[in-house]
């Protein structure tokens, strides 16, 4: 998967001169940057998604929306009682 930056210098490229960013904007993004945060994406581990959640258990149960409202509810007359 391409990231984002390079998308939006792949489109600035195809761009005419006139309309596409100015050299000395791009130049120190493709040469400084970019190599950057390919070695930091590298580096971490880019998977956001908790490990726990691969343990096969499914998960926590879902809860309706009715089921918020019930507990909230309780909860609301528990306090004012």
């Amino acid at each position: 998967m391409e990231c984002r930056i390079k998308q939006l210098l792949r489109e600035n490229s195809k761009k005419h001169e006139m309309d596409a960013e100015p050299y000395w904007l791009i130049e120190p993004i493709e040469d400084e940057l970019l190599p950057i945060l390919e070695k930091v994406l590298e580096d971490m581990d880019v998977d956001p998604t908790p490990q726990y959640l691969y343990d096969n258990t499914g998960g926590e149960p879902a809860v309706t929306a009715y089921e918020m409202h019930s507990a909230a509810w309780q909860q609301h007359q528990d306090l004012h009682s």
